[in-house]
């Protein structure tokens, strides 16, 4: 989309006010359609936080929506995150880079839902910040060491 960042960003802001106002915290609704698409996560996450999952969840979706909500403020940030946060995440903590492609996935579709039909700018907009977040896990995987690193990914779209 042809446009400056600082007006990217005014329409970003723009879409997640909207969120905030039509849903409240997202934390509960896109967790509900991250564990849809990836049920087997579950048990994942019990095992790391077994006493709080809803802490781990919480700043999970806390940090998908950071990228999101500042990537045309600072992308060389949310870039060098991923790229240290997933080859960590594969390797230690046996969370796969198709975890973070859900998890951005549900993020994308729970904020997407409530952008208007008709705001095709805004529709465009949101699906570019996705599309450059899954690159990024996409190139993060390459530097991982893990077996699960090399495994195709196959997110919805």
């Amino acid at each position: 989309i042809q446009m400056d960042s600082a007006t990217k960003l005014q329409i970003v802001e723009a879409i997640l006010e909207r969120t905030a106002s039509a849903v409240g915290d997202i934390t509960e609704s896109v967790m509900a359609e991250f564990y849809r698409i990836a049920p087997e996560v579950q048990d994942v996450f019990k095992q790391h936080r077994p006493v709080d999952t809803g802490w781990l969840e919480a700043g999970m979706v806390e940090q998908a929506l950071y990228c999101f909500m500042d990537w045309y403020k600072s992308p060389g940030e949310i870039k060098m995150t991923l790229l240290g946060s997933v080859p960590h995440h594969v390797e230690t903590l046996n969370v796969s880079a198709d975890h973070y492609h859900t998890l951005l996935q549900a993020t994308a579709t729970i904020v997407g839902q409530t952008i208007p039909q008709e705001n095709q700018l805004e529709i465009d907009v949101w699906n570019e910040i996705s599309a450059s977040l899954h690159e990024i896990v996409d190139t993060a995987r390459q530097y991982a060491y893990s077996r699960t690193a090399a495994q195709p990914h196959n997110r919805q779209r």
